[in-house]
């Protein structure tokens, strides 16, 4: 028995073999772990999309009144919030690929799967989604937190450069490309050192401490010209590197 919400299932078939087949298979696998609404032309999706609470969408792409992959536009411009799944005919396996490419968090190939693929493939999709919403407020919340460091840093005239620890890069705010002349925000390990931070003994000076979560500075260098000191902050995905300069 499911102790969380039962997943509220958007079924868009307009084959009455298929629709079938998707209610048996969630029923069997999960009998309270899921609510099924069914739909059987693009019209009626996108009416029950609005009036209904629907987790992911299990969308076949040849319909009454729409055919291919303009159905999933349509469906991911009217609610892009809501992950999709879509589902394609032997014959049409690229399309489920290319589906992907378009926005689909997975597709699923009819003939090809049973009750357990399917149960995976919708909490996965669902999974996935919450994963990327997670994303992109902390995306949104890191944008906010550098307009409000910039502000706040442009009248002392220092800047920062954001370290991410996961993936080895650097990310130098808006505050720092416009007084630097920089071409671009976001730096490699070696972008970093050729471009921000020249003379500087970036792996050993600057990431081995920081590595060990200790703190780093003030490390004197140039760039572009201007006088500028190097500080570092360490932080559990990365760290803030501070750069205080001359005019």
């Amino acid at each position: 028995m499911s102790e969380q919400r039962p997943l509220h299932i958007l079924a868009i078939e307009d084959n009455p073999g298929d629709a079938f087949l998707i209610r048996f298979y969630l029923e069997e696998i999960d009998p309270e772990g899921y609510v099924i609404h069914d739909a059987g032309s693009l019209a009626k999706g996108l009416e029950l999309l609005e009036s209904e609470s629907i987790d992911v969408i299990l969308l076949d792409l040849h319909l009454p009144d729409a055919s291919g992959l303009g159905i999933l536009d349509t469906i991911v411009e009217s609610r892009p919030d809501v992950p999709v799944v879509v589902m394609t005919g032997l014959s049409d396996e690229k399309t489920g690929e290319n589906a992907v490419s378009k926005g689909a968090q997975d597709f699923l190939v009819k003939g090809r799967f049973d009750g357990a693929i399917l149960d995976s493939s919708i909490k996965y999709a669902s999974k996935r989604s919450d994963l990327n919403k997670q994303f992109n407020q902390i995306n949104d919340e890191t944008s906010l937190l550098n307009e409000v460091l910039d502000a706040m840093m442009i009248s002392q005239n220092i800047g920062f450069v954001l370290y991410w620890r996961e993936n080895n890069r650097f990310e130098a705010s808006r505050h720092v490309q416009a007084v630097f002349s920089l071409s671009q925000s976001h730096y490699s390990h070696e972008e970093a050192n050729k471009a921000l931070f020249p003379d500087v003994d970036l792996a050993n000076g600057v990431l081995a401490p920081l590595d060990k979560e200790e703190n780093v500075g003030p490390i004197s260098f140039i760039l572009s010209g201007k006088q500028c000191t190097l500080k570092a902050v360490s932080h559990r995905i990365g760290a803030v590197l501070f750069i205080a300069y001359e005019e």
